[in-house]
């Protein structure tokens, strides 16, 4: 049997589920401080584990389970703290309240939400501080970290925030730990980004995209304030989606990574090694008009969720070894995905080892990813009440071992 007919078999099988949510009070906290279709599956652990051995096997799952917090914005435009459970907001923190793009992740190193906001020319990089208490996490005050002149998106490193800038024209800086050194390169705006490497010497990897429909692979070697030129090689393939909405998956499990892209009404997939992608798998998506916002991995990327704009939809892929596509499900959100045609998104992440968040105009939802012999499967959490929650959304995970 085909690929393309035996995906097209497990979509005739999917079940579509879509529920809603209910308001939530939101806690108001002040204050500013100075400048100084498809699949999914478990990942690894965001959370710390807990002190000590668990006593028996059922113990052991529900060890390796436990959902940290997270850190979100509301339909109000504050950024705040929730519990990643129940989607109770713990704690709200204004912000700049632009109005325009935004953007949101947390630093596991200095252990800070960080932000940008735009407000349609110019943006601005926030930073709150996130300790943990007795009572649990707790953010600090605002701090001004920098201005942009322009849009912006942000991954965290261990060296300080890596900002991917679209102003006087394109590049990617380092804006380091000491809160005195930036240093920048000239390359274009990715549409996916992650990082590879240590403490000191870190590696940004992206997917970049071409006027003509060609793929770039990009990657920039950093050390402590310095970043290198990115290295740049192509793939064997072209981008198919228009506007485009190729994205690249980190995938480690599989090799190297995952490339996912839209072709009329069906969702390709392919291995990558390098600049080579390897063989297709078709997933027919039921409708044209439909674009990848983002990907997230679980177990190193042997599954990958897909948040989908145009029918608003969560997508599960499962791969084998080789990265064929040998499962799927997929699950309908309430509301619209927003459109990132420019960047990557931060709408989806992982939660803990068998959960992931998403955000669409209705709200954040939690998502529960199992897998089993049959493959993987995809649930909304009823008790989760996001609601008054907006993306973009970001795990308070730990320092990457």
């Amino acid at each position: 049997m085909s690929n393309h007919s035996f995906i097209w078999s497990g979509f005739l099988a999917m079940t579509i589920t879509t529920v809603g949510c209910g308001e939530a009070a939101l806690p108001s906290e002040e204050g500013e401080a100075k400048p100084s279709a498809p699949l999914g599956a478990g990942a690894p652990s965001s959370t710390p584990h807990p002190r000590g051995e668990p006593p028996n096997e059922a113990a052991i799952e529900q060890w390796i389970s436990l959902i940290p917090d997270v850190l979100t914005w509301t339909s109000a435009d504050d950024l705040a703290l929730i519990d990643g459970q129940s989607g109770a907001v713990r704690q709200i923190r204004s912000t700049a309240g632009l109005g325009g793009t935004r953007d949101l992740i947390y630093d596991p190193w200095q252990r800070r939400a960080v932000v940008f906001e735009l407000d349609g020319q110019n943006g601005e990089i926030a930073s709150y501080a996130v300790e943990k208490t007795i009572g649990g996490h707790h953010m600090q005050p605002r701090l001004h970290e920098a201005w942009v002149d322009g849009d912006a998106r942000l991954l965290p490193s261990p060296l300080g925030i890596v900002v991917f800038e679209e102003s006087y024209g394109e590049r990617w800086k380092v804006l380091f730990n000491d809160q005195e050194s930036t240093t920048s390169v000239p390359a274009p705006r990715p549409a996916s980004a992650w990082i590879t490497g240590g403490a000191w010497d870190f590696t940004i990897h992206a997917l970049t995209y071409t006027d003509v429909g060609l793929l770039y692979r990009r990657a920039a070697k950093v050390t402590w304030k310095k970043i290198a030129s990115p290295d740049t090689s192509g793939l064997n393939v072209v981008q198919v989606g228009s506007p485009p909405t190729a994205r690249l998956l980190h995938a480690p499990a599989r090799g190297d990574a995952l490339l996912f892209d839209v072709m009329g009404t069906d969702l390709v997939v392919r291995p990558v090694k390098g600049p080579n992608a390897g063989p297709s798998t078709i997933i027919p998506l039921g409708a044209a008009g439909q674009r990848i916002e983002h990907a997230v991995a679980f177990d190193g990327g042997a599954v990958a969720l897909l948040l989908i704009s145009g029918d608003s939809r969560v997508l599960a892929i499962e791969t084998d070894t080789a990265g064929a596509v040998t499962h799927t499900d997929v699950l309908s959100l309430p509301g619209q995905v927003r459109q990132e045609t420019r960047f990557f998104s931060h709408d989806l992440a992982t939660l803990g080892r068998r959960h992931a968040l998403a955000g669409t105009s209705a709200g954040v939802f939690s998502i529960l990813v199992k897998r089993d012999a049959v493959g993987v499967h995809l649930s909304l959490e009823p008790g989760f009440n996001g609601s008054s929650l907006r993306g973009p959304i970001a795990t308070i995970s730990p320092k990457p071992l």
